[in-house]
């Protein structure tokens, strides 16, 4: 009853009622926070520019195999659960009544090859060269177009990439915007598109967008999955950064615990700028509040200076401890009646969640993450705390994905070690790859194999379409194991 009083305005912060990004019934795009491609996804809100840019730089010139196109002037899976109304007639998607010749040998691309997302762009173009064997006599040849990470130059691609160079299938969207962009208008012209993006609803009814991301419904399903089976949680709690990413993913958690039979007992947002955590962390265990616990926290005034009182009557020349105001402030003991915390933000928000715990009497707790928890760092971040941590991540070890044909290929040619978006795109290109051929495939027919593609090997494991044009693959539950990152499960 104490914690359900005491949750009251926290809960109608979860729901909306600031000025600031908060959970709402619907969900929010998602920045992935993962490695560099976190800025990518902070979506640029200009408008397209009227001059044509500079030429591309001497990493990416044209190449027999290779058109470039300049600028004019963008596992485990719970799904969605949908109310259908039998009674409204299936609406009709508006096509193009314009249909370009295809090259089935041309692939087009979209991405951010100049301005501030250059070298993301770049390394995305790496993985697609390696996916369709460019360096291997392959028949196959590339149009690029430069989104300048610009989401209305993006969507401006999609035309011109058909009607000038005829392309077969896209691949790009790596920001939000620009995948929603360039979807709507593949969608349109009825051309196949693969995209990278961790876009909410980005394939929905879908019929020519296809995603190779690591999304958050997915990972969401899996931690919980461990956290249902394997920690015995039941009752839930949720302590999220107020931005898009946080959000988010708490939305999805939220939907997926309920799924699950599970019970969400607290929840709440922190601004993710701020550093002193303490109010948030006192408001999600119940001890902000006073006013809810009157009763209690009196008595407990009246305890603890009865107990200094009677301290100074045996001890009268002690001198006065400097850190007194300290057990002022927990004169309440904190509500703990969540089996597991869900925080889905760094490794470094995390080490400073925990020690704002401790600082607020909850010394042991188990919490769960996601894969932005999956850096070399997180020991030294989460120091020597003794509560349990876990997380999810498709990664494999660094041993494991080293024996790899994927990798020893990708370092070997680009001297770099490649992150688990880069084998993401590779996986895409190579899947356009084997699905083309030497034939002369429609885009039609392309979508369509796309579709039932089914079960494949993937740059590090087995990959599969699912029945929403999405690539799924194992997940991995991690810990924190003696001061190191292992693999649960």
């Amino acid at each position: 009853m104490k914690k359900t009083i005491v949750m009251l305005a926290v809960l109608a912060i979860f729901h909306g009622c600031t000025s600031t990004p908060s959970i709402q019934t619907h969900h929010k795009t998602i920045p992935s926070k993962k490695n560099e491609y976190a800025a990518i996804e902070k979506e640029s809100t200009q408008s397209a520019p009227s001059t044509i840019y500079s030429p591309f730089p001497a990493a990416v010139a044209a190449t027999p195999q290779t058109a470039i196109v300049s600028a004019p002037q963008p596992v485990v899976v719970i799904p969605e659960v949908k109310n259908f109304d039998f009674n409204e007639e299936k609406k009709e998607k508006p096509r193009s009544a314009v249909s370009y010749d295809s090259d089935a040998q041309k692939i087009g691309v979209i991405l951010p090859i100049t301005g501030k997302n250059a070298s993301l762009g770049q390394r995305a173009l790496n993985a697609i060269r390696l996916g369709l064997g460019l360096d291997d006599k392959s028949n196959f040849q590339l149009a690029i177009y430069d989104s300048q990470s610009n989401p209305d130059l993006a969507s401006q691609g999609v035309e011109k990439l058909l009607r000038d160079d005829h392309v077969v299938a896209i691949l790009g969207g790596l920001s939000s915007k620009e995948a929603q962009n360039i979807s709507s208008k593949a969608e349109f012209f009825q051309v196949p598109f693969f995209s990278f993006s961790q876009k909410s609803g980005l394939t929905t009814e879908a019929e020519y967008t296809f995603r190779n991301s690591v999304t958050p419904e997915m990972q969401v399903a899996r931690l919980l999955q461990h956290a249902f089976k394997n920690l015995n949680a039941k009752r839930f709690a949720i302590l999220y950064p107020n931005d898009a990413y946080g959000t988010e993913f708490a939305n999805k958690y939220w939907d997926l615990v309920l799924a699950g039979g599970g019970e969400v007992v607290a929840a709440q947002a922190y601004d993710p700028k701020d550093t002193n955590l303490d109010i948030y962390v006192k408001k999600l265990v119940g001890t902000y509040y006073v006013d809810a616990r009157s009763e209690e926290y009196q008595a407990r005034q009246k305890e603890i200076a009865d107990k200094k009182k009677k301290q100074k009557e045996l001890e009268p020349n002690k001198k006065k401890n400097s850190r007194e105001h300290e057990t002022q402030e927990n004169i309440l003991p904190p509500i703990v009646d969540f089996d597991v915390l869900f925080v889905p933000d760094s490794g470094k928000a995390l080490g400073q969640i925990m020690a704002f715990m401790k600082n607020n009497d909850v010394t042991q707790m188990t919490y769960l993450g996601t894969n932005l928890w999956n850096t070399p760092d997180l020991y030294r971040r989460v120091g020597n705390n003794t509560s349990n941590v876990f997380f999810v991540d498709a990664n494999l070890s660094v041993d494991d994905q080293k024996k790899s044909d994927f990798h020893s290929k990708y370092v070997t040619k680009y001297e770099e070690e490649p992150t688990i978006v880069e084998a993401q795109i590779y996986e895409a290109a190579k899947i356009l790859k084997d699905a083309i051929g030497s034939s002369s495939i429609s885009r039609s027919s392309l979508a369509y194999q796309l579709g039932i593609l089914g079960r494949k090997q993937g740059a590090y494991s087995e990959i599969r379409m699912n029945n929403n044009h999405e690539i799924e693959r194992p997940l991995h539950i991690f810990s924190l194991t003696e001061g190191a990152i292992q693999k649960t499960e």
